[in-house]
């Protein structure tokens, strides 16, 4: 079962590695999650990443899956997962509402109507994906 966690700096090499595979025509971020105001990460079962979320005042996230594997439904669940506990964590530290941006390689059209699904919007079908994160009406009301 995957888990979402901090990141750690132990991960900035692997995170690295994955945006370059997935993403190999696209000038590499700052991924180092200590430095971001947001910085959650999903892992599998065995401790690999899967997945990051990193950022300040434009939060993004990046799918850092192999480009040639399978979707399985429970793909889905690790994504809303991590999109749970990044919307929570950008409300709690106060940065929500915002624009939650999403890269997905461009090649990836189950992915991409994956996320749409989860409220994702993709402009003139261009990269990346964005999602209005609102904050919540009992955080406005304390």
């Amino acid at each position: 079962m995957a888990r979402v966690r901090p990141y750690r700096e132990s991960d900035l090499h692997k995170l690295e590695e994955l945006f370059r595979r997935n993403f190999p025509d696209l000038l590499l971020p700052d991924l180092r999650g200590e430095s971001s105001d947001l910085n959650l990460v999903l892992e599998d079962a065995q401790g690999e990443l899967q997945m990051a979320v990193v950022g300040g005042l434009f939060p993004a996230a990046f799918p850092l899956i192999d480009p040639n594997a399978r979707i399985a439904e429970a793909e889905r669940e690790d994504f809303s997962a991590l999109l749970a506990a990044a919307e929570q964590e950008l409300r709690e530290k106060k940065i929500a509402p915002c624009i939650l941006v999403l890269w997905l390689p461009e090649k990836q059209l189950i992915r991409r109507l994956l996320v749409e699904g989860l409220g994702f919007i993709n402009y003139r079908n261009q990269t990346p994906y964005a999602k209005f994160v609102e904050q919540s009406v009992m955080a406005t009301k304390q």
